[in-house]
């Protein structure tokens, strides 16, 4: 049974060297730096590495909000909706709390239009005595055109404390992404 032929968009094929046009092999100085890689093709899927078109976007609270006991709060510092044409990823999404004790009990849950996303929706910190904790979590969450992205911040004990947010990633033109990859997006 054979396996079928990876895709590969034709930007990729057209930039790669025919045998005896050009590389390593075919250089009389092997031993030479190698050819300058052609940036117009981007083996990389957008989400990975940014393309030449990437704006990166950082959302935090100036300064720590308190949150009561009892409270749910969606500051909107850290509400960010995708400018119409661009796609994006969030990398990272991270909490701090001042002066936290054995009662904590608050939940960062980060939201796109309006819904937790899974494996961000239920972000806690260990109940301690500190005089602050603060914690970043990488990865890759996909974010679409005109999607709106927040923190809620919930306190379910019967402590306030001031609590902080932050996320972030890149931006990227939608066309830009599907011209690199050859997909349309969503598809990507």
């Amino acid at each position: 049974m054979t396996s079928p032929k990876p895709y590969i968009p034709s930007e990729l094929l057209s930039a790669l060297p025919t045998p005896g046009e050009g590389g390593r092999s075919s250089r009389s100085d092997p031993t030479g730096p190698p050819a300058k890689p052609d940036r117009s093709v981007q083996i990389s899927p957008p989400w990975q590495y940014p393309t030449p078109g990437a704006q990166d976007f950082f959302k935090t609270i100036s300064a720590n909000v308190a949150s009561g006991a009892g409270t749910t709060q969606e500051p909107t510092e850290l509400v960010f909706t995708l400018p119409a044409g661009y796609d994006g990823v969030v990398s990272f999404v991270g909490y701090y709390v001042d002066l936290p004790d054995a009662l904590l009990r608050i939940k960062w849950a980060f939201q796109i239009n309006g819904s937790p996303r899974s494996g961000f929706d239920n972000i806690r910190c260990y109940p301690r005595a500190a005089s602050n904790v603060s914690e970043d979590f990488p990865g890759t969450i996909r974010v679409f055109q005109n999607d709106r992205l927040s923190i809620v911040i919930t306190n379910e004990g019967t402590t306030a404390y001031n609590v902080n947010a932050r996320y972030g990633g890149f931006i990227w033109p939608r066309e830009e992404g599907e011209r690199l990859t050859g997909l349309k997006s969503g598809e990507y």
